[in-house]
């Protein structure tokens, strides 16, 4: 579980890569900016998370890591794009 104090260096580490490509969504190299950039974050969600729960085998334990981490993903395009353009905004 991620809480506040790790959100902020989670952000910090997260989020300017998915600015990068929000400010330049068609240039070639975008795609793969992004995965990477997808790719980071669950990378550092897995080495943070941890189950106590012996239940939980590997593969379902990284299913819900996955799952998580897609609505991670999600709200930090969302936020990309909307920083992206109230720059835009301002500067015009």
């Amino acid at each position: 579980m991620i809480d506040i104090a790790m959100g902020y260096e989670c952000v910090d580490d997260w989020l300017p890569d998915f600015i990068a490509v929000a400010e330049n969504p068609t240039h070639i190299n975008a795609p793969s900016l992004l995965e990477q950039a997808k790719r980071r974050v669950i990378d550092s969600y897995s080495a943070a998370t941890t189950y106590d729960d012996p239940k939980l085998s590997y593969d379902h334990a990284q299913a819900q890591i996955d799952y998580a981490c897609d609505d991670v993903m999600v709200i930090l395009e969302s936020v990309a794009e909307w920083i992206v353009q109230q720059r835009e905004a301002s500067a015009s």
